[in-house]
């Protein structure tokens, strides 16, 4: 049998008067147990490390917040709008560090919709005004020329 030359000679050499004797083989590492026994009474636990907790964006959370007040529909939805691009836009530099995207995204869509519902309440309370307006215009011409056609009754 030929031995490859990169594998030492693994024959026990005999002792040689004079010369120490050949060192023990080392000793093989132990298989780590199958369980982790919990630590006998008074001992303390060992150190597990929880992982790092992924912090909520605060603008993300005004932004919500603002998003579903209904109060002065303008303002309230417009600082929504603005918190939400604010917040998304530090979320995505901060690298998995913080989160609250959905929230930011959440507040820009509510702030959006109430923008739209404050152009469509002014615009109809506009138009009301005018029609109203218009109308106790006409009816006050048509009560001053003919009374009997207004039910109206003076002292």
């Amino acid at each position: 049998m030929s031995e490859s030359p990169n594998q030492p000679d693994q024959t026990p050499q005999p002792h040689i008067a004079g010369q120490a004797p050949p060192s023990p083989p080392a000793p093989r590492a132990a298989a780590p147990p199958a369980f982790v026994a919990q630590p006998a009474y008074g001992q303390p636990y060992p150190h597990y490390y929880a992982p790092p907790v992924q912090k909520t964006n605060g603008l993300s959370i005004a932004s919500l917040v603002l998003g579903l007040l209904p109060i002065c529909f303008g303002i309230t939805s417009i600082l929504a709008i603005i918190f939400g691009l604010v917040a998304r836009g530090q979320i995505k530099r901060s690298n998995g560090a913080e989160g609250g995207d959905g929230m930011a995204i959440a507040g820009v869509i509510l702030g959006g919709i109430g923008v739209v519902l404050a152009i469509v309440w002014f615009a109809v309370i506009l138009s009301g005004h005018h029609y109203t307006t218009t109308h106790r215009d006409t009816y006050n011409d048509v009560c001053r020329t003919n009374p009997a056609a207004c039910d109206y009754k003076p002292d």
